[in-house]
């Protein structure tokens, strides 16, 4: 929220702030109220609906700007091969919030390689990959989904994903199949997703990085009640 309104000067609705942001609307409404609260964000009213934007009313307007501007973007990628991934994974069984792009039954293996490399650097597409690889595994391709893993240099990435999703499901089978992409190479562990971020949020990683994720090498901003209540509202 802070860098759509100070960073990419974006006013709009709640609703309109969270599809930007990618977020719930409830997580969106808490932090534009927080905002609004610390004078860091103006609202207005138009047709009836609250709109946020930038507080440039705020003594430290400037500075502000300033020092999000020197901040690395943290925005989920939105270029137009991004926004394909997403299509395509969406008609996997990913929800998400986009129109589905039908995936030729052949072409399921690298359309989940191609998800689990952008889930790197966007959490909300992360958070609920699960829940497609739970959709198709039964019927995918073993030696296609290998083989597409190591073109993208992905393969132990795709091997998380899969031991996470057999644990979700409580699949042993699958588990057992996810240790083929494991890459021993990895003994020590590393942020999973590839964008900066500040220190404090490698700290919060260090506390919420789920055990699945730890025993694969990764630290990640995402505890592993946000993977369930994807997937349990999704997975029969």
């Amino acid at each position: 929220m802070l860098e759509l309104l100070w960073r990419h000067d974006a006013s709009g609705s709640v609703s309109h702030l969270a599809k930007r942001a990618r977020v719930a609307f409830a997580s969106a409404y808490r932090e534009l109220k927080l905002m609004e609260e610390f004078g860091l964000a103006s609202v207005r009213v138009e047709d009836g609906r609250e709109i946020y934007s930038a507080a440039n009313e705020h003594a430290d307007a400037e500075l502000l700007r300033r020092l999000v501007a020197t901040k690395p973007s943290s925005a989920a990628p939105d270029d137009n091969a991004s926004s394909a991934v997403r299509r395509r994974v969406r008609a996997l069984g990913a929800p998400l919030a986009v129109s589905p792009e039908p995936v030729h039954r052949d072409e399921r293996e690298a359309a989940l390689v191609d998800a689990v490399r952008l889930a790197r650097r966007d959490a909300t597409l992360a958070r609920v990959l699960p829940v497609a690889i739970a959709a198709q595994w039964e019927t995918l391709d073993r030696g296609r989904l290998k083989t597409a893993a190591v073109r993208a240099c992905e393969k132990h990435a795709v091997g998380f994903f899969l031991s996470l999703t057999a644990d979700l499901l409580g699949n042993p089978a699958l588990r057992e199949w996810a240790a083929g992409f494991r890459d021993y190479r990895v003994t020590s562990l590393r942020p999973f997703f590839t964008l900066p971020s500040a220190r404090t949020a490698r700290d919060l990683a260090e506390r919420r990085t789920p055990q699945v994720a730890r025993d694969w090498g990764y630290l990640m901003d995402l505890n592993l009640a946000s993977f369930k209540s994807a997937f349990e509202k999704h997975v029969p």
